[in-house]
């Protein structure tokens, strides 16, 4: 064989080993990147999953107190309806007590002698009358709801016009 052709192929052989030396660098490369590039989404990885978990904690944490909440507001419902049902039983009471006190009050009229002269008096004085501009200042029965001055009567009536038990001041709706 001649020289040339020695050279020749020694040139080839290195040029392949030149060839595959690069290759096999570039391999490595692209390996030792892709480690990198791997090694740094876990890295993203380990921090969003530590925020998840946090964001985690935090939705449990307020699912935890709107179920709080509305078991308080549940319990505030139930609550309104108790007292909601205490007050039209103590308001069915209180109507019960007033027709009570009202037949009393009409049991005494019926009764007292001075009540019966008077009457004619009280019921005049008991309509309902209106001022120049038309404002409404009288009303019907009266008896313990007066407007009463510091003396402790009605500042519309004179002590003739009151039977005994209306000079008294007895504010019903006080108790």
């Amino acid at each position: 064989m001649s020289t040339q052709t020695i050279v020749w192929i020694i040139v080839a052989v290195l040029a392949v080993l030149i060839v595959a030396l690069v290759v096999v660098e570039l391999l490595r490369r692209r390996t030792a990147r892709r480690r990198d590039e791997a090694e740094q989404l876990r890295t993203d990885a380990r921090q969003k999953s530590f925020d998840v978990g946090r964001q985690e904690a935090l939705a449990e944490k307020t699912a935890a107190e709107a179920r709080v909440a509305a078991a308080e507001a549940d319990a505030k419902k139930a609550e309104a309806d108790r007292l909601r049902n205490q007050a039209g039983a103590v308001g069915a009471e209180a109507a019960s007590a007033r027709a009570d006190v009202d037949a009393r009050w009409e049991r005494a009229d019926t009764l007292d002698p001075d009540t019966r002269e008077r009457s004619d008096t009280a019921d005049t004085r008991e309509r309902a009358e209106t001022t120049d501009t038309g404002e409404h200042v009288g009303t019907g029965d009266t008896r313990g709801h007066a407007e009463t001055t510091a003396t402790g009567t009605d500042p519309s009536a004179t002590s003739d016009e009151l039977p005994r038990h209306r000079q008294t001041v007895e504010h019903r709706d006080d108790r």
